[in-house]
């Protein structure tokens, strides 16, 4: 593909290249017709071509095959040159100057390409881009603190020694990790609180259009659950109508995201809708996620091709027979039947609610799709019934209508089980199974996470395979993403359910992804493919978080996590070394990487841990001979106690790239003793459950309440947008 983009200017699928037989690529394109047409050459015209060329100008062609792939190599390089500072053992080589210049770089380009009416980036086709989302929820978060901090000092000439202290005791952490990439002495006063109040509203603004705009529209499946690809139109109304698994990963976690901020509780059913979906219809049953249901399938089992949407849209008449089968209770108004009230909410039409520009081919003409086209309330007050009611009615009217559509011909189910993908899925089910409370989704991940390692792990090489289906794995190995997606879902699986066993598998999987991908030269970070495949003419370096967010960007934030959880400076240097490598994109191309973005806020953002102690240290405070067994009673007050506290860090407080650490069990303390230092200082007071804040391992006073790990988090419940 990046032949293809090289010498055409574009890429796309389907992808056509024709190899010598040293495999260099010496002509391609993407779409060839089987005849001559539209000013393309047919597909026999260009196989009789190329076949006479190669005999009468092979030599030429392959050198011009070879100086293409030269130029390509110069070209990747040229753009991930090491700097001065971005070598091994260099941390503080991305100035925090240079840092916050790229940051709002990135945050105006993205105000640039925003649709401020319809939500989302750029126009039609518009696609879902939960990578960018994320770095904005990361930069809001960053934003909102630092407004709050810097009008506290606006009112406040003389600060105090605490607040002005981040590591004394009683200072607000998540203030303190605010402050560090905006706090500039030039900035300070009201010129900056002005400029950082403004950011903080549109970074939101620009969130909760999206979101909204996203899942009220017909991208999401009303009926069903989950998301489909992308949007033909500008409105997020008709759909390609394809089902991604990374899709639903990424956006159950946005919208995750966007309820811990926000406390939308539209955001939180989204992302347990989606999450349902998953689990009900793209679960294997021994664990792992199949990859996608296809957009098209059959309108009808007598039918004998497929349509795009087939599944997924409905004639006027199809709903009216479904939905006006007992409809309307006594006593209500005759125009407030349930029918009436779905096709207002969801914009159904008799004659079709998809426009012809949405429709060039006319598949879905007098169809219906549906889309919110108005909430609850403006429902209600539209047939002056009660807002219950209505509710009631409209879930009722979907259930009845799911029902019906299970009936049809389903698209057909890609059942490949990919790493990577999978991976994305387990950080989407662990974190936001701790953000809205719901232990199946984290049952799910921990399932998930067993099957990865039983089937598509070889312990004996500690290398991942890339795909399983049907009881067998690929022979192809991982590549990057596989590990650097995984290693990501097993961190975010240790931090919401405290097994040590998935953190070790993490660092044994990034031992080994340094060992496969790791560049030592041309800046550091990772090729996308392993150092044993012979096959590789040239070894890309993925630098774009486009549909999935970037192999390397996700490595550069798993190191930096893995070097606070575990203490390895040298993580940190690599993760360094990778993210400066980027500075050339950062300042002329920020909207391609806003994941590796993150990484670098990340970078300069202060080491926030949580460690939570649910269990003592059986070496430093033994239990008495003659203590009692504690009660049954006692025993679930403080499971209930430890339930709380974790709420408090998984659910009602958001403070990007803060690591959290567990000491629940003899054997997590066991593991981490010799990683962590004085571990076993971290000890339950009053034999309660227990919460360290610490930063830069410099730790507050240790707190068993919520309300004090609360206000030592930070956490306003819920955080909102600041107004001036």
């Amino acid at each position: 593909m990046a032949f293809i983009t090289a010498t055409t200017g574009h890429g796309g699928w389907p992808m056509s290249v024709w190899l010598t037989p040293e495999l260099t690529p010496i002509f391609g394109g993407t779409y060839f017709p089987p005849e001559d047409k539209w000013g393309t050459p047919g597909f026999p015209f260009l196989l009789a071509k190329i076949a006479a060329l190669w005999s009468s100008r092979r030599d030429e062609i392959l050198l011009k095959g070879r100086g293409i792939m030269q130029l390509l190599e110069q070209g990747i390089d040229a753009r991930l040159q090491p700097t001065e500072e971005s070598n091994e053992g260099a941390v503080s080589d991305a100035k925090q100057d240079s840092a916050r210049d790229w940051l709002e770089l990135a945050f105006t380009k993205f105000e640039e390409e925003f649709d401020p009416q319809l939500g989302g980036f750029g126009g039609a086709p518009k696609f879902p881009r939960p990578v960018i989302l994320q770095f904005l929820l990361n930069l809001y978060a960053h934003f909102s603190r630092v407004t709050a901090s810097l009008k506290a000092q606006a009112t406040d000439a003389t600060p105090s020694p605490t607040s002005a202290s981040p590591r004394l005791a009683g200072a607000p952490v998540a203030a303190a990790a605010a402050t560090t990439l905006s706090a500039s002495p030039k900035l300070k006063g009201s010129r900056r609180l002005s400029v950082a109040e403004r950011n903080c509203l549109q970074t939101m603004r620009m969130c909760t259009t999206t979101l909204d705009a996203m899942h009220r529209g017909g991208l999401y499946d009303h009926l069903g659950g989950g998301f489909h690809r992308y949007s033909v139109d500008q409105f997020w109304h008709v759909p390609h109508f394809e089902k991604m698994l990374f899709d639903q990963a990424q956006l159950a976690l946005t919208y995750a995201m966007g309820f811990q901020l926000t406390r939308i509780p539209a955001y939180a059913q989204v992302c347990r809708d989606t999450l349902a979906y998953v689990l009900r219809d793209l679960a294997h049953p021994l664990g792992g996620f199949f990859s996608a249901e296809d957009a098209d399938s059959l309108p009808s089992v007598t039918s004998e091709s497929k349509s795009e949407g087939a599944y997924y849209v409905w004639s006027y008449e199809e709903i009216s027979t479904t939905l006006s089968q007992g409809d309307c209770a006594a006593g209500v108004a005759s125009n407030a039947t349930d029918l009436a009230v779905f096709c207002y909410a969801f914009g159904v039409r008799p004659q079709g609610n998809i426009r012809r520009e949405s429709n060039p081919h006319g598949e879905l003409a007098r169809k219906n799709h549906l889309f919110q086209e108005y909430t609850l309330q403006e429902t209600a007050d539209h047939f002056h019934l009660p807002l219950a009611d209505v509710a009631n009615r409209l879930e009722n009217a979907r259930a009845r209508l799911h029902g019906i559509r299970a009936a049809r011909p389903r698209p057909h189910l890609d059942d490949k089980i990919i790493a990577a993908w999978n991976g994305l899925m387990i950080s989407a089910l662990a974190k936001a199974g701790g953000v809205v409370e719901e232990p199946l989704f984290i049952h799910a991940a921990q399932k998930a996470a067993r099957f990865l390692r039983g089937s598509m792990y070889n312990t004996e090489s500690g290398q991942l395979v890339r795909s399983w289906r049907d009881g067998s794995a690929s022979k192809v190995g991982g590549f990057l993403s596989d590990y650097a997606f995984v290693i990501q879902g097993l961190l975010d699986l240790y931090e919401v359910d405290g097994d040590t066993t998935w953190l070790e598998w993490a660092l044994q999987l990034q031992s080994k992804q340094d060992e496969l991908f790791h560049d030592p030269n041309g800046g550091g970070g990772y090729f996308v493919t392993s150092t044993h495949d012979p096959s590789i003419l040239v070894r890309l370096k993925c630098e774009e978080d486009s549909a999935e967010p970037a192999g390397n960007s996700i490595a550069a934030i798993n190191l930096l996590r893995l070097a606070n959880l575990v203490n390895r400076p040298e993580m940190r240097d690599r993760a360094a070394a990778l993210i400066t490598s980027h500075q050339f994109l950062f300042s002329n191309a920020p909207t391609a990487l806003p994941m590796m973005l993150s990484a670098l806020q990340f970078l300069h953002s202060p080491n926030v841990q949580v460690v939570l102690v649910t269990k003592n240290s059986p070496t430093d405070v033994p239990k008495p001979k003659d203590e009692p067994t504690r009660p049954a009673a006692a025993a679930s007050a403080a499971s209930e106690a430890a339930t709380e506290l974790q709420s408090v860090v998984l659910s009602q407080c958001f403070i990007p790239f803060k690591s959290i650490v567990h000491l629940q069990s003899d054997a997590s303390r066991r593991f981490l003793r010799n990683k962590l230092p004085a571990v076993d200082d971290y000890q339950m007071i009053d034999n309660q459950p227990t919460a360290y804040v610490c930063q830069s391992f410099a730790c507050q006073a240790p707190v068993t309440s919520v309300r004090e790990l609360r206000t030592l988090l930070g956490a306003t419940l819920p955080v909102q947008p600041f107004s001036p």
